[in-house]
């Protein structure tokens, strides 16, 4: 909203899938006014919904969406056309995992800790019609020409997040690049969602056409079921599968550096799981 809110009607549309949209949504009231174009709520973020993008005004300033969702393990599977208005993606949770045809944003942006590398430092895209329109209270550093005007180094940068993300595209591209990943990705997942299907004791919380390929959440239909396959798994060596608060259940993060194998132990510890406990 810095950079963007200022053209046209002082206005950000909004897509909320989720908890990051609605956050984003609700820094942006900060610059100016918004619009929820759609809401995923009334289905508990559980699908996306459809939305006719012909009563998308125009005269907007841009327009948001989250691609990935982490919470609910959905996702945008085709992104909307916003005509004249441009569309702004947070693709922090499934950049690299899935080619995306960039012309049809605005701006991409993501944060380097899911498939990028480390913590703390953000990925910018920006076409460059958009630049020099940021609102006169923006903060310089947060002025998106003036990393423009100096390459990206307007002061001292954390080169060390840098270095790692170097690494990290590096093997990217030593593994055949982002098609490959996402077919990975996509192997990774359905070897869960096809458990998911087929069980009588998992349920998946996403709608099966917008599921994740990075972010695989389901329940179990008991609290104490739950804490059961938590402590179990963790004996395992496969961690952090407590689902978000939120949402509570079982949440398998498969980015980019969870190798075949690490799913597969997880996929057949699940089997294992339901033969004993289903």
């Amino acid at each position: 909203p810095l950079n963007l809110m200022s053209m046209k009607s002082h206005k950000g549309s909004y897509f909320i899938t989720g908890r990051w949209g609605t956050l984003a949504e609700n820094e942006a009231r900060k610059y100016g006014n918004t619009e929820i174009l759609m809401d995923g709520k009334e289905f508990e973020y559980q699908q996306i919904p459809q939305y006719d993008t012909s009563s998308l005004d125009q005269d907007s300033s841009y327009s948001h969406l989250t691609t990935n969702n982490t919470l609910y393990g959905t996702r945008w599977h085709q992104f909307p056309d916003t005509g004249n208005v441009p569309l702004v993606a947070d693709a922090t949770s499934d950049i690299l995992s899935r080619e995306m045809d960039y012309s049809q944003f605005g701006i991409v942006y993501a944060g380097l800790q899911k498939n990028l590398g480390t913590s703390g430092t953000g990925l910018v895209v920006v076409r460059e019609d958009l630049l020099g329109h940021a609102l006169p209270e923006t903060p310089k550093l947060l002025d998106y020409a003036l990393f423009d005007e100096h390459n990206s180094i307007p002061n001292t940068i954390n080169v060390f997040a840098v270095y790692v993300m170097r690494l990290v595209l590096e093997w990217v591209k030593e593994q055949g690049g982002v098609p490959e990943m996402e077919k990975l990705a996509e192997k990774k997942s359905s070897l869960l969602y096809e458990i998911l299907d087929n069980s009588e004791l998992y349920s998946s919380v996403a709608h099966p056409k917008h599921r994740s390929i990075t972010n695989v959440t389901f329940h179990l239909p008991q609290e104490k079921l739950l804490q059961k396959f938590l402590t179990e798994t963790d004996k395992e060596g496969l961690f952090a599968l407590k689902g978000h608060a939120s949402v509570g259940g079982v949440r398998a993060s498969i980015y980019n550096a969870m190798p075949l194998e690490g799913v597969d132990e997880l996929a057949q510890f699940m089997k294992e799981f339901e033969r004993k406990n289903g």
